[in-house]
């Protein structure tokens, strides 16, 4: 398998989390952390000993100093010495890949930190525990020999690997079997003398053989066939690369294409004509019953309405109970922050039936006597009733022309319906409704349709300028009273800095 395409495979793997990074020693060494090697030298300076197998060299120290003392020099052995965004680069690109499962050999806490720095928001596993308290989804960073918080999980000599090797026996192995059976791994800083991995290995070729197993990478910087050939067998296949820097170069690509290939998965869906997720009849009942509890504020009850309701494919079942929600609410003894999560969530809702969507705008009309729904830049309120049935409107109309005709029938019909009332509505309002029909270039058409036209709408509005005094008139017939609605973003610059605090600024 060529370089180009052992590359690409690992970014989609990791990408579309079929890959599972696996941090080994080499990893930590830029932040200053000794790697296996180093630490047994450390060990035979104290224990004088001729053996030259690792495990045993371990082993006898622990026997000779006790479990304590060797847990200590291993402790200052992996004590970071650097932690800045240099030292721990290739933890962070890696973690801002953002892949859900991270597992390490390693006893020291980089990838934590990496971690902390990215608030990227893993858990570490160390014990059962951690795993049993894990929620659902959780990104977890899995600490394969264990970790000094619990320093009976550290995996270090010749007994604690054969204890190991019953590997249905410990749960970070059956875990981590179970992983490889779905996923490949990709094997960072790691140079696959780990007797106990390479035995999990081994056992899962022997019971399932490779041609369905996903395919597992290691970095190798020394070309040595009879390894990879080894190493082949076992489903592992090996990137041979010329030096550390070389892997540094491959994390950026890999990052780099990472970030661009999400970034495009994440204008894909933008531009998705409707989302894939679906509301159920289950989330609005149990959305109406979050609402009336008293056991939730009111920030929490404005999320939850919006996480529930925004960007949701709504079967037809759905559509019409949403309509009754809504007339429940609008029209409801609710607090204005529940309405008004309501009336933002329309933004983000789609619709199958045009006339349910319809429904809901007629309920919209009960909010326009409230100023916390009207726009008023004086009084920096930008929630708009209006702006938002625009916008739901230009979603059902194709024709611009068409969306500007409707939007004005509605404005119009509610107004007609105000007179037959016999409703006296306020400045505000009227000024609003006003600004909104000549924002619309309602006296370009002769005729709107639905029984409206010119002389019709010109009718309506003489009513209410006749009503009210003269100052109503006067901001009507201003040519310019669209452009106080519909400011330049220069001017709407200028009124939001106007009305942030001076310690803010």
């Amino acid at each position: 398998m060529k370089k180009k395409e052992i590359i690409e495979n690992i970014l989609n793997g990791i990408i579309e989390f079929k890959i599972i990074p696996f941090f080994g020693t080499g990893m930590s060494k830029p932040c200053g952390a000794k790697d296996w090697n180093e630490i047994i030298e450390l060990l035979k300076l104290d224990l004088k000993t001729s053996s030259k197998d690792n495990l045993i060299i371990a082993q006898e120290y622990e026997e000779k100093f006790g479990r304590e003392k060797l847990i200590s020099i291993i402790k200052s052995a992996c004590e970071l010495t650097k932690t800045d965004s240099n030292s721990l680069e290739n933890h962070l690109k890696i973690i801002s890949m953002n892949p859900p499962i991270i597992y390490t050999t390693n006893y020291d806490n980089a990838i934590e930190i990496a971690s902390e720095q990215l608030n990227a928001n893993y858990k570490k596993v160390v014990s059962l525990k951690d795993i049993v308290n894990s929620p659902h989804g959780q990104k977890q960073i899995i600490k394969f020999h264990g970790d000094f918080s619990n320093t009976q999980s550290i995996v270090f000599t010749k007994s604690d690997y054969d204890n190991r090797l019953d590997i249905d026996k410990h749960f970070i192995d059956v875990l981590f079997r179970s992983h490889i059976l779905g996923k490949g791994i990709l094997f960072l800083g790691y140079g696959f003398g780990d007797v106990n991995i390479d035995y999990i290995f081994q056992k899962h070729t022997e019971l399932y053989g490779n041609s369905e197993l996903p395919k597992s990478y290691i970095i190798s910087f020394k070309e040595d066939l009879g390894q990879e050939r080894k190493l082949k067998e076992k489903n592992i296949t090996t990137l041979f690369l010329n030096s550390p820097s070389e892997l540094n170069e491959l994390i950026s690509e890999l990052n780099f294409k990472s970030f661009e290939k999400s970034f495009g998965l994440q204008v894909e869906d933008i531009f998705k004509p409707y989302p894939t997720v679906t509301l159920t009849i289950f989330e609005l009942k149990n959305l109406k019953e979050f609402i009336v509890s008293n056991n939730h504020s009111s920030q929490n009850k404005f999320d939850k309405i919006r996480e529930t309701l925004e960007m949701k494919n709504l079967p037809l079942d759905v559509e019409k109970e949403l309509v009754e929600l809504y007339k429940e609410i609008i029209n409801g003894e609710y607090s204005d922050d529940i309405k008004e999560a309501f009336l933002v969530s329309l933004n983000h809702l789609y619709f199958k039936k045009t006339e349910n969507l319809i429904k809901i705008f007629f309920e919209l009309f009960n909010l326009f006597d409230n100023p916390r729904f009207i726009l008023d830049f004086h009084k920096n309120n930008f929630t708009d009733v209006f702006m938002i049935i625009e916008k739901k409107i230009g979603d059902i109309f194709n024709d611009s022309i068409e969306a500007r005709k409707f939007n004005c029938v509605l404005i119009l019909g509610y107004l007609e319906g105000m007179i037959s009332e016999n409703k006296k509505l306020s400045f505000e309002l009227l000024d609003r409704l006003l600004s909104v029909l000549k924002n619309q270039g309602y006296d370009e058409f002769d005729e709107f349709g639905y029984s409206y036209d010119l002389n019709k709408a010109n009718e309506i509005i003489e009513h209410y300028l006749n009503k009210n005094n003269s100052t109503l008139r006067a901001r009507f017939n201003n040519k310019g009273i669209g452009n106080r609605r519909v400011p330049t973003l220069l001017e709407l610059k200028k009124q939001i800095m106007s009305s942030v605090p001076k310690s803010l600024k």
